[in-house]
């Protein structure tokens, strides 16, 4: 097999290859900016408002709900972010690809 050597990354007997399709790039720049974001969050917890919107379910107008988070929450709401840019750089980096 001389000829036929595409580069492969072993992860426990599963072979990953480094080719990366247009999706998987986008997940894993996701999931990396998730991360950074998560991290900042973290080491500098920062008070702010988070805006949610209403699923309007009844029908009447009302208004987004507001929520005030803290430093701790703030720290909260990395972690979270922390967890989902891992879940995102995951499925980039094995997404399909995993062959036992």
């Amino acid at each position: 097999m001389a000829g036929s050597h595409r580069s492969r990354l072993s992860l426990g007997g599963f072979n990953i290859v480094k080719q990366l399709t247009s999706t998987e790039r986008g997940a894993l720049i996701a999931g990396v900016v998730l991360l950074g974001l998560g991290l900042f969050l973290i080491i500098w917890p920062q008070e702010m408002t988070i805006r949610h919107a209403t699923n309007n379910v009844h029908g009447d107008n009302r208004p987004a709900v507001t929520e005030h988070v803290g430093k701790i929450g703030s720290r909260v709401y990395g972690l979270v972010a922390i967890l989902f840019g891992f879940g995102f750089a995951a499925a980039g980096l094995c997404g399909g690809r995993l062959k036992p």
